[in-house]
């Protein structure tokens, strides 16, 4: 591993995590902890705790909050990278409504990727 690596994965290792999960029975990481309760309802727990922003990652549960209207903020990372097949972000996403969003933050690294933040306006 690089020393990029090596950061990321003491950060990581280092935050509290939820993982939302009907099949999951256990965990080995201190700081992660398993939620089968309503998402809407946790959500806005997390929410209401001081600490900072609440990231998720994946395909399905942005899409639900996205449809919950839970998401105050849109991180993208655009890689150099066309992909033919697979799952799509957003693709079964149902929209409450149209929500107008505002760049305010691009970021471009080495490798060619884009990092892009959104926030609704």
């Amino acid at each position: 591993m690089d020393d990029a690596s090596n950061e990321f994965a003491r950060v990581f290792t280092a935050i509290n995590k939820v993982v939302f999960s009907h099949t999951l029975t256990s965990v080995e990481d201190t700081n992660t902890r398993i939620v089968r309760t309503d998402l809407q309802e946790e959500i806005l727990k997390l929410k209401q705790q001081e600490g900072g922003n609440i990231s998720i990652g994946g395909v399905d549960l942005p899409s639900q909050l996205i449809a919950l209207g839970l998401v105050d903020e849109y991180h993208f990372v655009v890689q150099p990278v066309i992909a033919g097949a697979g799952r799509r972000l957003l693709d079964e996403t149902i929209l409450l409504k149209n929500s107008d969003l505002k760049l305010v933050e691009t970021k471009v690294f080495k490798s060619g990727c884009v990092a892009l933040r959104y926030m609704k306006q």
